[in-house]
């Protein structure tokens, strides 16, 4: 039987706590997290709503975005909305882009959720080079993934996607173009 969860106050802090990990919050409303007695800090200082053009591009992004993944993302966002955070941390000339160039390249001046990271310049260096890398790590299961495209309604540029990044074969054509 799993422990149930227990909240207690002290001193303007509450902690928060199961089996396994806790979260201790401060009056701030920051909080750290603790994992199987690691500590491990929670480094996000705010969500802003800003015109993604006013974001700027970190000059030591080394991801490149080619034309095919603009248009998927394009689609998507037409599609679904916005539904993820650029990652940026303040600089002395503005909100520096961490994750997410491209979001802010297509999205020229309406508002973006971004989360503002309480980084210095060298731990946003160490995001920059690992967050892609550590998504790209993942695998295919490839049922659930059958099983899931057939949850949604023909989505063209979903399955295309999907595709170019090796994640399913297809032999279907665009119905725009037959």
């Amino acid at each position: 039987m799993v422990a149930p969860a227990r909240i207690t106050s002290y001193q303007s802090r509450v902690a928060f706590e199961c089996p396994g990990s806790y979260a201790i919050l401060g009056p701030d409303g920051g909080d750290d997290v603790t994992t199987n007695n690691r500590q491990i800090r929670d480094r996000i200082k705010e969500l802003r709503r800003v015109p993604a053009s006013e974001l700027l591009a970190n000059p030591k992004n080394w991801r490149l975005h080619p034309p095919a993944q603009e248009k998927a993302l394009s689609s998507i966002l037409r599609e679904v909305g916005i539904a993820d955070a650029v990652i940026a941390r303040e600089t002395d000339d503005g909100l520096e882009i961490i994750n997410g160039h491209l979001r802010q390249r297509v999205l020229g001046d309406e508002l973006v959720p971004v989360l503002v990271l309480d980084v210095d310049a060298e731990e946003a260096t160490k995001i920059l080079l690992t967050m892609d890398p550590l998504s790209a790590m993942a695998t295919t299961d490839s049922d659930a993934l059958v099983a899931l495209l057939g949850e949604l309604s023909d989505s063209f540029e979903i399955t295309e996607l999907l595709a170019t990044v090796g994640a399913i074969e297809t032999e279907r054509s665009d119905p725009l173009e037959e």
